[in-house]
């Protein structure tokens, strides 16, 4: 197939031989004759005319624009024009020191101006134009002779054949004798058909059929393999549709079952929807109370439902609506993706763990006292969140955790205290090196967080003018008075069915600010003090404890999150 386009490729050239050959022709005579006007007055040099009109508008066609040559050839061949008439310039003044410009030739500056209008015109339809026309039609000869590569190369198969069935099969010096019995054959018929067309007209007629019997069988070869060839495309097409029919009806079949198991689970969702046994008590009555107090409490979780799952793996959680976040609400059908992370610990057997104790340290106590246990594996109190298994976390159950918040009041320049609108302006110990602010997260905490961890944290480096001991004093004094703010079930991204985060947050803050004042951090620590200007920097996971403790505090910017 690439010989043929070759082939086709170079008829199509012939036509836009023409074409560019009038442009060319348009644009060099125009041009040949404003740029050197004396050599077409005599007519001295044809080759230097036949030059100036087609070989330098071919370069032109081809990027070399020459702009610089216009001018040097003009001035020129104008000066020389102009010496015939006045003589008064020499050969070398006409080539390195005239100028249009500087010797008035008005003609000379004019004609150069027409000559790049040309220029322009030219390039914009020989160079743009013609060229890309003539790359689009070889482009569709290249994509006309590609579809039909297959039809060609069989045609020429074919044609193949028909030359290997008519040439001799022996060498070529043997061939000769084939030829010669050939000819002998053929005489012999001429003969014989010339002799038996006096006696009747049949003996010619079969002269001709025996003449003729090689391209007969030809003939005979090539329809039976266009048959053969037909009615296997039949066969397949048949197939096909066949297949394709079948698919239709089963897709469709499949599809139809579908949509009645969604509307039969949709029904028994409903009926067990409206007559729900959990709802009621042994005496039929509603539980109103604990059933309210329950949904208030699942409703609030939004972080512990997020449809995406913290960590690099794309772990997506099932949907769930509403009114089926609680465990008692019975949901058909409800198998959502189990989940646990490999770079977490393994866990002890279902069967050694002691739920709801705190056996050998292993806590398993949770701060609302009691939780389900369905086949084994502990239910999160905040309800269904659409992924089960451990995720990121370590435990099945409650993973308790410490989060100190600790503040002090924001100082000016000057070291004076920052008030606004009558409350302080606080500052947070946050860790900021992610895309949320958080607070320090102490693992292991149950009833209250370990002193000495939040010690060492604010006693990372200090100023030089307190001593150690004495800076260590005012700081497990603070620590004493730490104030628990909340104990309970964390919302947190990372909570599953079966494995939740539970959370002891204790507000640190000095009253009289003469301790945490003088406590700066490292530039290379992760926490810093922290003004919140805005709470969007804050993670949601903390957004509101933070919040509860500016409130208790008096802290200015408290109202934008507890209202």
């Amino acid at each position: 197939p690439k010989v043929m386009m070759m082939t086709k490729m170079l008829k199509d050239l012939k036509f836009f031989f023409a074409l560019i050959f009038i442009f060319v022709i348009a644009y060099g005579v125009s041009t040949a004759s404003i740029m050197n006007p004396q050599k077409f007055d005599n007519f001295k040099s044809s080759t230097d005319i036949m030059c100036d009109v087609l070989w330098r508008p071919y370069q032109n066609m081809f990027g070399e624009i020459g702009d610089a040559t216009i001018m040097e050839t003009m001035t020129k061949s104008y000066c020389e024009l102009k010496n015939e008439t006045t003589k008064n310039f020499t050969t070398d003044y006409c080539e390195k020191e005239y100028n249009c410009d500087k010797e008035n030739d008005i003609i000379c500056g004019v004609n150069i101006y027409i000559v790049r209008i040309f220029l322009a015109a030219y390039m914009m339809f020989a160079a743009v134009l013609m060229l890309n026309l003539m790359v689009a039609v070889f482009t569709n000869t290249y994509d006309n002779i590609q579809k039909n590569c297959d039809y060609t190369w069989r045609r020429q198969k074919f044609d193949l054949m028909i030359e290997y069935r008519s040439r001799s099969a022996f060498p070529i010096p043997l061939s000769t004798v084939l030829h010669c019995i050939r000819f002998l054959i053929w005489l012999a018929r001429r003969v014989a058909g010339a002799l038996g067309r006096k006696c009747c007209n049949i003996t010619r007629d079969r002269s001709i059929l025996t003449e003729d019997v090689h391209m007969q069988s030809t003939i005979a070869l090539l329809e039976m393999e266009c048959k053969r060839d037909y009615l296997e495309r039949i066969k397949t097409r048949q197939k096909d549709e066949k297949l394709h029919s079948a698919i239709s009806k089963l897709g469709s079949g499949v599809e139809s079952i579908e949509k009645r198991v969604r509307t039969v689970e949709e029904n028994m969702q409903k009926v067990i929807d409206a007559v729900d046994p959990s709802e009621y008590d042994m005496g039929g009555t509603l539980k109103k109370g604990r059933l309210n107090k329950t949904s208030h409490s699942i409703k609030s979780c939004t972080q512990s439902r997020k449809s995406k799952y913290p960590g690099e793996k794309n772990v997506r959680r099932s949907y769930i609506r509403e009114e089926h976040y609680d465990w008692r609400k019975v949901l058909y059908n409800y198998d959502p993706k189990s989940y646990t992370d490999f770079s977490v610990p393994l866990e002890r057997r279902l069967s050694e763990i002691q739920w709801h104790s705190n056996l050998g340290g292993d806590e398993r106590r949770s701060h609302h006292k009691h939780y389900e246990i369905k086949d084994g594996l502990p239910l999160n109190p905040c309800g269904r969140t659409g992924l089960c298994g451990r995720g990121l976390l370590e435990k099945y159950g409650p993973n308790h955790l410490g989060v100190p918040i600790i503040t002090r009041v924001a100082r000016d320049e000057e070291d004076e205290p920052l008030l606004l609108d009558g409350r302080f302006i606080l500052e947070v110990l946050m860790d900021c090196t992610g895309k949320t602010w958080k607070p320090p997260v102490l693992e292991g905490a149950f009833d209250s967080l370990p002193t000495d961890e939040v010690s060492d944290l604010l006693t990372e480096h200090i100023v030089q003018e307190i001593p150690l001991k004495r800076l260590r004093k005012r700081v497990d004094k603070i620590l004493r008075d730490g104030v628990v703010m909340y104990k309970g079930f964390l919302d947190s991204e990372y909570n599953t069915d079966n494995s939740w985060q539970e959370v002891v947050v204790v507000s640190y803050h000095d009253g009289r600010d003469k301790t945490f004042r003088n406590i700066t951090l490292p530039e290379h620590s992760q926490y810093s003090w922290t003004r919140i200007d805005e709470w969007m920097h804050v993670n949601m996971t903390y957004r509101s404890h933070i919040a509860k403790v500016f409130f208790a505090r008096n802290g200015y910017g408290a109202d934008d999150m507890t209202g």
